[in-house]
């Protein structure tokens, strides 16, 4: 079973849905469903929630980036703010990196980046792969991590 995490900002909730439906298509299992766990607290902003629901969430986010196989980053536009999506993609690449350190005969985790030409610019993207760059994330995407994945995962390696 191949885990994936998807961080994307939560004003983009629609294009995390299609891409989390799009990954279950193909047969991936979402290591932590933030979008669920959002859409829980019935539209309550962050802010607003108790000190010890942030920190749960916060910790199941953190606790799904680094479960997963796979973190495929939905980067957002300029002008879309976000802290918690790239807080996650730190900590992937962070784990990325040690693992390569520690374990360099070991598969490592695979994280993605996906980038539109309007997208934030920033120098830590280059630690990803940056497979898909357009201005909108589509299906085709997804046959594109599918692809992927069969090379990264063949079908009779174990998990970590």
């Amino acid at each position: 079973m191949t885990t994936i995490y998807i961080p994307c900002a939560s004003r983009d909730l629609e294009r995390a849905k299609r891409v989390r439906q799009w990954c279950r298509d193909i047969g991936l299992t979402i290591s932590h469903d933030w979008i669920t766990a959002l859409e829980s607290e019935a539209g309550t902003p962050e802010s607003e929630l108790p000190r010890t629901v942030r920190l749960r969430h916060a910790t199941d986010d953190l606790l799904g980036a680094l479960a997963a196989d796979i973190v495929w980053f939905l980067v957002p536009d300029k002008g879309t703010h976000t802290a918690g999506a790239w807080i996650e993609f730190g900590a992937a690449i962070g784990q990325l990196l040690l693992r390569a350190l520690e374990h360099p005969s070991q598969r490592p985790q695979l994280v993605i980046c996906s980038r539109s030409e309007v997208g934030c610019d920033s120098i830590f993207l280059e630690l990803g792969a940056d497979i898909i760059t357009r201005s909108t994330t589509t299906q085709a995407d997804a046959v594109v991590l599918q692809r992927l994945v069969e090379e990264f995962v063949p079908k009779s390696a174990t998990t970590r």
